[in-house]
């Protein structure tokens, strides 16, 4: 089962969610590709919701917060989850290209598969 809570942030809403295994989802309201919340359960109380909501807040206040949170992937491809774990290794601040992450993961001629599993990352943050 998926649970899922709202956060105000100072970007704006977003919305956490996370499984038995781990944080499954961080979004933007509103944005592309949200998942059907409808089967989801609303969660204010889950342990780790609660602490993706303070780590958030340590983060957005800019105190150097950094993410140790379990996470669960498993709605993504293999080949996604490799882009999506590529992304985590990414340094606070630092930018990459879509050419980069494709060599990273050993596929330098996949740049626009990159490109669609980056859009489809579930954890926009």
């Amino acid at each position: 089962m998926k649970e899922f809570l709202l956060y105000q942030s100072p970007l704006g809403d977003m919305i956490l969610a996370a499984s038995a295994k781990g944080l499954c989802g961080v979004w933007f309201a509103g944005q592309k590709h949200l998942p059907d919340f409808s089967t989801w359960t609303k969660a204010e109380r889950n342990p780790l919701l609660k602490e993706t909501r303070q780590a958030l807040s340590g983060y957005f206040s800019s105190k150097g917060q950094t993410f140790d949170l379990p996470l669960d992937l498993a709605d993504g491809s293999e080949f996604q989850q490799k882009v999506w774990r590529a992304l985590q290794r990414i340094a606070p601040g630092k930018t990459t290209t879509y050419s980069d992450i494709a060599r990273r993961i050993g596929k330098p001629s996949s740049v626009r598969a990159v490109a669609a599993a980056i859009g489809r990352n579930p954890l926009s943050i």
